[in-house]
């Protein structure tokens, strides 16, 4: 699959959109196609996370993610199974009245063949569609704090 690279502006700042990016166990209520998540190692700004997201049918992937303040979050495949590469970073930049930039970054190929056609039809939808629910969750959430 092709490498993907995506962003938006969220009307909260960097520390306020990365909590919503590290709380991987909320992923499932925001995210239609994410059926489960197991944090299987968790370290100060190191997870092990494994995910069960629904693409047809049910895809079981890890991923060990590092964060780097509330700068940046970047992950990659600890184990091949559905995926050969699932590597990324989300990077966040404070904007002016409260608001962040959060630019997300995603390299993805699969172990089976899928036309390339296809396969960038996939990231082009799915991509933006996942960075809008982020928006929206985060900017839920920081509402709900008000």
């Amino acid at each position: 699959m092709p490498i993907a690279k995506a962003h938006i502006v969220v009307d909260a700042s960097p520390v306020e959109v990365m909590a919503v990016l590290v709380d991987h166990a909320s992923y499932p209520d925001f995210l239609p196609s994410m059926r489960s998540v197991d944090v299987v190692e968790l370290a100060p700004g190191d997870w092990r996370v494994s995910y069960t997201i629904r693409i047809i049918r049910d895809l079981r992937y890890t991923l060990r993610l590092i964060r780097d303040g509330n700068r940046s979050l970047s992950w990659s495949l600890m184990e091949e199974g559905v995926f050969l590469r699932n590597s990324g970073s989300w990077t966040l930049s404070e904007l002016p009245n409260g608001r962040t930039r959060a630019e997300q970054h995603h390299e993805v190929r699969l172990a089976v063949f899928l036309p390339s056609n296809i396969a960038r039809s996939l990231v082009e939808r799915m991509l933006p569609d996942s960075l809008s629910r982020f928006r929206d969750e985060i900017e839920r959430r920081k509402a709900s704090q008000a």
